[in-house]
């Protein structure tokens, strides 16, 4: 399963934490210009947020949203985006992620179209 971590300037930060916290349970994270196979990440703040959402709503690949404005605004990222990490995602991601290769329920503090777990 490839992950893809989209590259926002403002996200780099988060990038460095998130890509640690995965690599820990096996994870590696490839940072993309752009929605790629099979799930890209996103780390949005209330001022990105417009920018990529429609690249998120019309990506061929599972997406991940998580950042600020996601956390605060979980059910409306959650209308366009496959799973909305809320809080802190250094456990949720990794978790989540395992959750997705074998076809599990989202862990808790994940958000989707059918609510939050």
């Amino acid at each position: 399963m490839k992950i893809h971590w989209r590259h926002i300037t403002s996200a780099s930060n988060s990038f460095a934490a998130l890509a640690a916290a995965c690599e820990t349970h096996g994870y590696s994270l490839e940072t993309a210009d752009g929605p790629c196979s099979d799930i890209t990440c996103y780390s949005l703040n209330s001022i990105n947020e417009r920018a990529y959402r429609d690249e998120i709503a019309g990506a061929d690949c599972i997406t991940i949203v998580g950042g600020p404005h996601a956390s605060a605004c979980y059910r409306e990222v959650a209308e366009y985006a496959d799973y909305v990490v809320v809080g802190e995602g250094e456990y949720t991601l990794p978790a989540l992620l395992s959750a997705i290769e074998e076809g599990r329920s989202p862990p808790p503090g994940v958000a989707t179209a059918a609510g939050y777990t």
